[in-house]
């Protein structure tokens, strides 16, 4: 997609939907600027030439909903937002606060606004906000906690993440159900390096931020961050 991104800029500007880190690492050579709504999922314009002004034809969208009875994690609102049809490509940061607050491309907001009103077992209200009220949030998604396991194979580490056994993990693995550092990958044998981003379906993103320690059985002490 990004190769035929490229070939397409030589010929006319063009803004992108929202695109992964590794998808954006791959514009390196070109001349490009990123949206700064969010922290990590950007949309692309890629020019030649002069520019003015860029438009990134970005919304912001506040849901609201009863934290007293239900506590909603970023793949609950993922969940919603593709079960109404929409692309993974039209949805960027999803920031969890005391408020939730979803990036979409312009053309989703009338969709969504009509159409999301339940998210998990939760009824939701959603209302378009300025892109202002991020300024003041804590937009990380992220948590720290520490896990044990056997080796950095990839397999493993989705085992203990998900608390799938290691069979399971396995197969979840091959259905093409995770990515490291934006690219599927199905090689269960893949060593997991500091700073590596694996996203895994249903189950969120996980990072590895430090080997802390082996204990006297040789099994690693891991610290991740996981999305809320």
């Amino acid at each position: 997609m990004i190769e035929e991104l490229i070939k397409n800029s030589k010929k006319k500007n063009i803004l992108t939907k929202f695109l992964t880190l590794e998808e954006q690492k791959e514009l390196s050579n070109v001349s490009v600027v990123f949206s700064d709504i969010g922290y990590e999922r950007r949309r692309a314009y890629i020019y030649n030439g002069d520019i003015s002004e860029i438009d990134f034809k970005i919304s912001v969208i506040e849901v609201n909903y009863n934290t007293k009875f239900y506590s909603l994690s970023h793949s609950n609102v993922l969940g919603a937002l593709m079960g109404l049809g929409i692309k993974r490509d039209c949805v960027g940061d999803i920031i969890i606060d005391k408020k939730i607050y979803i990036i979409v491309i312009f053309e989703m907001t009338s969709f969504i606004l009509n159409n999301l009103t339940t998210i998990d077992k939760a009824t939701v209200e959603v209302n378009e906000v300025s892109s202002s009220v991020l300024d003041d949030l804590n937009v990380s998604n992220y948590y720290e906690v520490t896990i044990i396991t056997t080796s950095l194979r990839l397999d493993v580490i989705v085992s203990a993440v998900t608390n799938l056994s290691r069979e399971k993990a396995k197969e979840y693995i091959n259905l093409k159900n995770i990515k490291v550092n934006g690219i599927i990958n199905c090689n269960i044998d893949t060593v997991i390096k500091i700073n590596d981003l694996i996203s895994i379906h249903r189950y969120g993103r996980t990072i590895l931020k430090e080997i802390v320690k082996k204990t006297k059985k040789d099994k690693f002490v891991l610290l991740i961050e996981r999305t809320k």
